[in-house]
């Protein structure tokens, strides 16, 4: 066995001493590692669940945006879609005055009507022939 007194010859701990304190002091690293261990692996937990609600919170952010932007397409699809059908009606009204307008002139002025008629078949078959 080994001994764990101080030696009487000069005061000095004995090689069982020794290594006594130098195991305790083992242990002491080996637990003070561990713990270190364990707080790192918290550390980095508590780094990840950070990060995941950053993300988390970016990602919120970024819909929220995009349905924004969204909306603002969607006025302004509606708003050309209004411009355009008003523009639309309003050709239309204008196509519709101007055909009741040649008819008037047609039943006004028959022959006038057909010579114009005759005319413009004349010169377009001038214009289309090969």
């Amino acid at each position: 066995m080994q001994n764990t007194t101080t030696n009487t010859m000069g005061g000095k701990p004995s090689t069982g001493a020794i290594s006594q304190t130098l195991s305790s002091d083992v242990s002491d690293i080996r637990s003070d590692v561990q713990a270190l261990k364990d707080d790192a692996c918290a550390l980095t937990g508590d780094i990840k669940a950070a990060g995941l609600g950053r993300v988390a919170e970016a990602k919120g952010a970024a819909i929220g945006k995009v349905n924004e932007v969204k909306g603002l397409a969607v006025d302004k699809v509606n708003e050309v879609k209004n411009l355009a059908t008003e523009k639309l009606d309003s050709i239309l009204a204008s196509s519709d005055e101007s055909l009741k307008a040649i008819d008037d002139e047609i039943k006004a002025n028959p022959r006038s009507a057909v010579a114009f008629a005759f005319a413009a078949g004349i010169v377009a078959s001038f214009l289309f022939r090969r």
